[in-house]
């Protein structure tokens, strides 16, 4: 009989207070933006996926900076969370947690809400530190 590891992720749903959080826990989804790449699972590679964010925002990404955070937070959003898994979110880089939740459905671009979005079920909320 084989063991389903469950990992736990963290997100920061925004840069401003709590940003995006009262959202996401109405709606039981953790989302983020990066709108303009379509969906994320068509990248096979680190390297295309920079040059997609280079293409589609040349402002937030010049040629001399390289997006290393900005790939892996895509790369792990759109293939690494499985169903199962625990996503915790987060105020930045504190220790202060908003909630988290059981990820319960695949990666899903929805294109009438323009975000890349994990549905689930938020198991607790709060704000812990």
């Amino acid at each position: 009989m084989g063991v389903n590891l469950i990992d736990v992720w963290q997100i920061s749903p925004g840069r401003e207070e709590q940003g995006f959080w009262p959202e996401f826990k109405n709606r039981n989804i953790i989302a983020m933006g990066w709108d303009d790449l379509g969906d994320l699972r068509q990248y096979s590679s680190e390297k295309d996926i920079e040059n997609a964010l280079r293409k589609h925002y040349p402002v937030d990404y010049p040629k001399d900076n390289y997006p290393t955070n900005d790939i892996n937070s895509i790369q792990v959003f759109s293939r690494l969370v499985k169903k199962g898994d625990i996503v915790v979110a987060k105020k930045g880089a504190s220790k202060e947690i908003y909630g988290a939740g059981f990820h319960s459905e695949f990666y899903v671009k929805v294109s009438n809400w323009q975000r890349h979005i994990l549905t689930g079920c938020i198991i607790a909320v709060g704000v812990y530190e």
